[in-house]
């Protein structure tokens, strides 16, 4: 377990990927430390799909910059009123990533006629509507519902002034466009990191769970302690493939079908080996414990013939020796009866 400790994060990494038989290792350190790496390795989570947001994002910004710059008419936003140089509505289709159309229409006065636009725009799967005086969103941020901002609220919300085509072209260029995709980075990622947080915190748990009973089937009677360690590192690779998958979704707008299956089976497949594994080592651990116990009973066995073959040779001895002393004793009292005075009278 000391062991255990002192790899670095990178390296832990990389064994909870490609080394089974380190989870044994992994299960018996304190949980403080599986959490640790939990949260470290989110961080690389939020990281990486942020990062690929932020490139997403990078380029509607540089596409609506240009298509701003060259594209779209005059206007001017002027005391919370919105106006463009128009003889008819533009109708932006299919160009914009986020929306399915982007419908610009100053012109219309009459709020029923805006209402008919509004319903236009329900057509759509998303889209936003830039009236004279209100905006009108329709996004998966508004759960596909038509929204209705005025002007005036936003500007009290936000106070950002009056503006026009020439101030928004110069706060997109000039280098401001890094600067606003960095800050959107760093918001974008603290953001994910709280969002997946506790979306992997949850899958851990219920892996958890599942290790619980397996390790039961398995009789293995494994605290929920370690089986929480196995389940953070078990979650790795499907963890780091989900980040790589949205980033290339994102970017790309490839998807794969069944991705959440093929995410849980993987760290199914981690956990179950991960749990076989451990099994197996503890009855290769008990088999070689009971040839030890063999091993001691026999040479036990052996001291025990040992000792009883010097015990009967000790009592030989000393039979042998006893014997010897009676003789001896024997031999000296017939000496002395021999030579004592009434033995020479008779």
């Amino acid at each position: 377990m000391q062991e255990t400790k002192k790899i670095h994060f990178f390296k832990r990494i990389i064994i909870a990927i490609k080394d089974f038989d380190k989870y044994q290792d992994f299960a018996i350190e304190n949980i403080s430390e599986a959490i640790k790496y939990f949260l470290k390795l989110m961080i690389i989570f939020a990281i990486i799909i942020s990062i690929g947001f932020s490139v997403r994002f990078n380029k509607i910004l540089n596409g609506g910059t240009a298509y701003l710059k060259n594209e779209l008419p005059n206007f001017t936003f002027l005391d919370n009123t919105l106006n463009f140089e128009l003889e008819e509505p533009i109708y932006i289709q299919n160009e914009n990533p986020l929306f399915n159309v982007i419908i610009i229409d100053t012109i219309t006065q009459d709020e029923n006629q805006k209402q008919k636009v509004i319903e236009e725009l329900n057509t759509y799967g998303t889209g936003i509507v830039f009236f004279k005086d209100k905006v009108v969103l329709k996004g998966q941020g508004t759960s596909g519902i038509a929204v209705t901002y005025n002007y005036t609220d936003i500007q009290k919300q936000y106070e950002f002034g009056n503006f026009n085509k020439e101030n928004i072209v110069n706060l997109l260029t000039n280098g401001n466009i890094i600067k606003v995709t960095i800050v959107f980075f760093v918001i974008t990622c603290i953001y994910m990191f709280f969002v997946y947080i506790w979306l992997g915190f949850l899958d851990v748990l219920l892996l958890s769970i599942l290790g619980y009973v397996i390790s039961r089937l398995f009789r293995l009677r494994l605290k929920f302690g370690p089986i929480f360690n196995i389940s953070t590192y078990a979650l790795t690779l499907s963890i780091l493939l989900n980040a790589i998958y949205i980033v290339i979704n994102v970017l790309t707008g490839f998807e794969i079908k069944y991705f959440g299956i093929m995410y849980n089976t993987i760290s199914y497949i981690y956990l179950i080996t991960a749990i076989i594994l451990i099994k197996s080592d503890i009855i290769k651990k008990q088999t070689e414990f009971m040839r030890v116990v063999e091993e001691q009973e026999k040479i036990k066995l052996e001291l025990e013939r040992k000792k009883a073959e010097e015990e009967e040779r000790r009592k030989e001895e000393e039979s042998k020796k006893e014997e010897k002393e009676k003789n001896e004793s024997k031999k000296k009292k017939k000496k002395d009866d021999g030579t004592s005075p009434e033995g020479s009278e008779a």
